[in-house]
Parts: C-alpha cells; sequence; structure tokens
C-alpha cells in the first residue's frame, strides 16, 4: 500500500481506538483499569510508515492525545501540550531506529513497544499531573492502573499486528483464465 493511503487509514484507525477507548467501561476485574488501545495502532503505524510519516503520525498523535487528556486546574493547564508531542516523537524515533536494525516489522517488537508505550505513557501522566499539583504519593494502585492496561496492550498486540498484516495486504495475484500465447 502507498504511504498516504496508509498514512490516513492508520489514522482513522487511531481515531476509532481513542473513540472505542473512551466508550469502553473499566474493568471490574483489575482494580478499575481502563484498556488504552492507541498504542498498539500507534506502534504499529510508526514501524510500518516510512520516516517522515512515522514523525508526522506521532505529532498528530501527541496533539489529540494532549488534547484529549488536557486538564485546567485554577485556570492552569496541568500538562502541557508540547510534552505529549515530545514523547510521541521520542516514542517515533526510537521505534524507527529499532526497526532499521531489525531491518523490518516483527510481531515481536509491536507487541513489545505497545506494552513499553502504554506504561511510559501512564505513568509520565501521573508523574506530570502529581507534580503539578504537588502532592507526589506513589500507591500500589498506581502501579496497578498503569501496569494492568500495559499487560493487556501487550497481549492484545499481537492479535492487532496480525489483524492490520492481513488487512493492509495485498490479495494475491489471480491468474487469467484464459492461456497466455507462448
Amino acid at each position: 500500500m502507498k504511504p498516504l493511503p496508509l498514512f490516513l487509514l492508520l489514522l482513522v484507525l487511531l481515531l476509532l481506538t481513542l473513540v472505542l477507548e473512551t466508550l469502553l467501561p473499566a474493568m471490574s476485574f483489575s482494580g478499575e483499569a481502563h484498556l488504552v488501545l492507541f498504542p498498539m495502532i500507534f506502534s504499529f503505524a510508526v514501524l510500518v510508515l516510512p520516516f517522515s510519516g512515522a514523525l508526522s503520525f506521532a505529532v498528530i498523535t501527541g496533539l489529540i492525545q494532549g488534547l484529549l487528556v488536557m486538564q485546567i486546574e485554577n485556570e492552569h493547564v496541568e500538562i502541557q501540550l508540547g510534552w505529549f508531542i515530545i514523547f510521541f516523537v521520542s516514542w517515533a524515533l526510537i521505534l524507527q531506529f529499532i526497526s532499521d536494525i531489525t531491518t523490518g516489522v516483527r510481531w515481536e517488537l509491536h507487541a513489545l513497544s505497545a506494552g513499553l508505550l502504554t506504561v511510559t505513557f501512564l505513568l509520565g501522566e501521573f508523574f506530570f499531573l502529581t507534580f503539578a499539583r504537588g502532592n507526589f504519593l506513589i500507591t500500589k494502585e498506581v502501579f496497578f492502573l498503569c501496569f494492568v492496561p500495559a499487560g493487556f496492550s501487550f497481549l492484545l498486540a499481537p492479535l492487532c499486528y496480525w489483524l492490520l498484516q492481513f488487512l493492509l495486504s495485498r490479495p494475491p495475484h489471480i491468474r487469467p483464465i484464459y492461456l497466455s500465447p507462448l
């Protein structure tokens, strides 16, 4: 698939997963942790897109995610929008570098990056909010709410990878019924 249609398709999938995340209820069996799906799409997109497309996708993801998470407390924005963009661009650079080293997109790399991206995103968001509010308190529940969604992202990422590979792969060339001349 050409890079621009692939970019647009993955961007639509990212938006759909963000909508799906907000519609899904918290998982009661996991301490009210929410399922985080967008890192799987982001990791796949950054791994399969060319360098410029991956950086553009990272900027757009950072902008969208920053606007979704932005909270204003006492007329002060707690986490600036630029931090989200820097976070996703940094991950895009790391994943592009690793995919160049491994010479391709592998499902193991996708699963590992989705899990690590989820946990670093949630922990980073927690640390930024606690520093902005001035009450830095780390409990077991905080780590539980960060690592459980990361574990689910890690476990669901291979399924997402194979599904996206199936959807984006070209159909096999169908031979014509008639015989070609010798």
